[in-house]
């Protein structure tokens, strides 16, 4: 986003008209948050993305026409339709992509776009939010405001308004200002919806820019190396402090914004911990994690984790509550640290940790993306495939064992193909458990309901415990789903068969090929 209102601010400066599109609202699984920009050139080039494929070429289209015309657009991509399936990222949800062309011309009323672009960079690369609020879609005689925008500091502080016919400045500029507080506690843009006398309203998109999170690393040994490299990756503005000024060097940790030398209780102490700020424990003895976490426990750090085993998690924890200090902020601290990945290296274990920070920062489960459920209900592939694999074997019956099971005749496992028949259909599998009916031994084989003798099947005995009406049912379905001519065995009671065998052969209509799933015959 830093390198997006760069080349932003650069383009204006040198007199250029650009487009920038902006994801405002999303439905479904698509393949950018709302929030995602991407800048258009008049040449055609373009920074950043809204997800790419055939949903960003339609983008890319409209905003070369939008900075012909130097009036703003929303469009509507739609990854449902066929032209998504002919993309390779299929995601089938929709986005609405508000393009709103940045130029130098001023507009009355409103703050320049220039220093709307550079107040925004400045706030990405320093250490106060800002807020750009934008009417991206309007009703009635509001329709003329779109594109219009302001902003909002931290502090509270408005520059520019939103003269929305009806609406006094002295009511909407506090509900505005409000919204963009919000904004900022939440981390995220959302949509202010506006509504006004004769049935107006107005869209306002709320988008907080904020500055990098803080990475405040507590110790400088072989982990801090790839976990401050890493933490740099992820746009983290990087800390490093440690009492060993041979460590905490700037040949060992080129990333880091700062490197604090020193007594590391009193640097946690003193450094400006806000609610944007990460700090990690990787200190080389747990007197030192002792000090550490005495000097942020109280903090509004976003984030507390400390490495080490369990033995030496809860030697710490121990000390600090002989001091004083109740279970319950204890537990707001995240030891041992990371996610279980099963790295042992200290590049694996920085990733281990920047996992778990990632994970809780997005609000994620941990889960692996192939178990996972996306929102929807969209099937899980891997499960998917695994059912399918499951129901493909269990509907072969070369695949299955037949010891101490009737064959059909004419069937040689795996040489031919088996008869209809001999897979039972799809629509009774939660009647009898499996795809494939395993036919039951000759009632004389068993030695009554609640034994069988040895080596014979057990299925008889299971089936013979059910109701009366679940064992007709049973020989509804035998007697459509297995021929005569391939029936080597009975069903007891034997006249169930015999009369479902009966009424099957005066009912073909009813009954159909063998094997076909139809509806048995009514009562």
């Amino acid at each position: 986003m830093r390198e997006l209102f760069q080349e932003l601010v650069h383009q204006l400066e040198c007199g250029e008209t650009v487009a920038m599109a902006t994801i405002v609202r999303r439905k479904g699984s698509v393949p950018r948050e709302v929030g995602a920009k991407m800048l258009v050139h008049r040449g055609g080039r373009i920074s950043g993305t809204v997800g790419g494929g055939c949903g960003e070429a339609e983008v890319w289209r409209s905003a070369l026409n939008v900075i012909d015309t130097q009036r703003p657009n929303t469009i509507q991509v739609d990854l449902t339709e066929e032209i998504a399936m002919e993309s390779q990222g299929v995601c089938g949800g929709i986005f609405d992509v508000f393009i709103q062309p940045w130029h130098s011309a001023m507009l009355p009323g409103q703050p320049a776009m220039q220093e709307v672009a550079l107040a925004i960079q400045q706030a990405l690369e320093g250490e106060q939010a800002i807020v750009l609020l934008t009417v991206v879609a309007a009703a009635g005689p509001w329709r003329t405001h779109i594109g219009q925008h302001m902003l909002v500091h931290e502090g509270g502080a408005a520059i520019g308004s939103l003269p929305l016919a009806g609406m006094t400045q002295a009511v909407l500029t506090p509900q505005l200002v409000e919204s963009a507080q919000r904004a900022i506690s939440a981390g995220k843009p959302h949509i202010e919806k506006i509504t006004g006398p004769e049935n107006n309203w107005a869209d306002i998109f709320v988008e907080p820019f904020l500055p990098r999170p803080v990475f405040l690393i507590a110790g400088a040994g072989h982990i801090a190396a790839p976990l401050a490299s890493i933490a740099h990756l992820m746009n983290y503005s990087v800390s490093v402090t440690d009492d060993r000024a041979s460590f905490a060097s700037r040949e060992r940790f080129p990333d880091a914004k700062r490197l604090l030398v020193g007594d590391i209780e009193e640097t946690l102490r003193n450094y400006p911990i806000t609610p944007r700020t990460h700090i990690v424990l990787v200190t080389r003895a747990h007197a030192h994690d002792v000090q550490g976490l005495r000097a942020i426990i109280d903090s509004p750090a976003a984030y507390i984790g400390m490495i080490g085993s369990q033995r030496r998690v809860w030697a710490v924890f121990k000390l600090l509550h002989e001091e004083g200090i109740p279970p319950e902020k204890l537990l707001r601290v995240r030891a041992p640290i990371g996610l279980d990945l099963g790295g042992s290296t200290p590049e694996e274990i920085a990733l281990c940790i920047m996992a778990e920070i990632t994970m809780l920062h997005h609000g994620g489960s941990g889960v692996p993306m192939s178990e996972s459920l996306p929102p929807g209900g969209c099937p899980r592939p891997r499960r998917h495939l695994l059912s399918m694999s499951r129901r493909e074997r269990s509907c072969d019956p070369s695949l299955l064992p037949h010891s101490g099971r009737p064959t059909p005749p004419g069937y040689v496992p795996g040489e031919s193909t088996p008869p209809p028949c001999y897979t039972m259909p799809p629509r009774f599998a939660g009647f009898h458990g499996a795809r494939t009916y395993r036919p039951r031994r000759h009632p004389e084989n068993h030695a009554g309901r609640s034994g069988h003798s040895p080596g014979h099947s057990t299925i008889g005995n299971s089936l013979d415990r059910r109701s009366a009406p679940a064992r007709k049912k049973r020989s509804l379905l035998l007697a459509y789903s297995y021929p005569a001519a391939h029936r080597p065995f009975r069903s007891t009671p034997a006249h169930s068969v015999d009369r479902s065998i009966a009424l099957a052969r005066n009912a073909p209509a009813l009954a159909g090929s063998a094997g076909d799933g139809l509806t048995p015959v009514p009562r």
